[in-house]
């Protein structure tokens, strides 16, 4: 059986090497580069997967990125594709068997956002280090498992979050696969990846709200994060 997993890739040099220790055991991993400035290129090539250039003028469209996963992995000839986001992580611990066997064409995998004190510097799988997290809100789950000989076409809106799917769509009522969303390593890390956004949020995406999590100040986002990690649970 074949996976792709087709995802932005944009200064991601820290989390690249846990994305590629998880999905290069069992799948091809595309990467859709844009503007990368901290060597991300490099260690993902050097990893093995796929570089494609998606040039944005240095910038966070959100329409650009709607095409490009709208569209990345159309003529794929692989049984399933995972499209999504650096941080994002499908997972099952029995994820390969179990799509060997489903009649299901499409999954929408629940969200966790994981939360650790700091950076993991693990050896092994991410997530055995980062094990703690808060339910994503429903909304937030994204469709972004699915076989391309049966789905016509996504069309995903802004930030992926909603869909409508076409084709011979099956969706799957299994809410065993989720995603972990690697996007809170440790406070400091995520305050400077906020910045690092920040600055290069289009007009479009300010006009629209899109991405206005990143706008939040120091203290904004400490208070937030205080928040939750007072409804942390063990994710796995």
């Amino acid at each position: 059986m074949k996976i792709e997993v087709h995802s932005l890739l944009c200064n991601e040099a820290p989390l690249i090497p846990y994305f590629m220790r998880y999905y290069g055991q069992f799948a091809a991993v595309y990467f859709y580069e844009s503007n990368s400035h901290d060597g991300s290129r490099k260690i993902a090539e050097r990893l093995g997967a796929h570089v494609i250039d998606f040039p944005t003028g240095n910038e966070i469209d959100e329409n650009m990125f709607c095409e490009m996963k709208n569209n990345c992995w159309k003529g794929s000839k692989a049984d399933w594709v995972i499209v999504g986001d650096c941080d994002e992580f499908v997972y099952h611990p029995q994820l390969v068997k179990g799509l060997q066997h489903t009649k299901y064409t499409i999954f929408h995998p629940k969200e966790w956002r994981m939360y650790s004190d700091v950076f993991p510097t693990t050896k092994g799988q991410i997530y055995e280090e980062v094990n703690m997290g808060v339910l994503g809100a429903r909304n937030m789950n994204k469709m972004n498992l699915f076989r391309p000989n049966e789905i016509k076409e996504m069309n995903y809106t802004a930030g992926c979050h909603g869909a409508s799917p076409e084709g011979n769509v099956l969706l799957c009522p299994d809410t065993s696969i989720v995603t972990l969303h690697m996007h809170h390593l440790g406070l400091k890390y995520r305050i400077e990846k906020n910045k690092q956004l920040a600055e290069r949020l289009s007009d479009i995406n300010k006009k629209n709200g899109w991405g206005y999590h990143v706008q939040m100040d120091e203290r904004t986002v400490q208070k937030k994060w205080n928040q939750q990690l007072t409804k942390l649970v063990r994710v796995l």
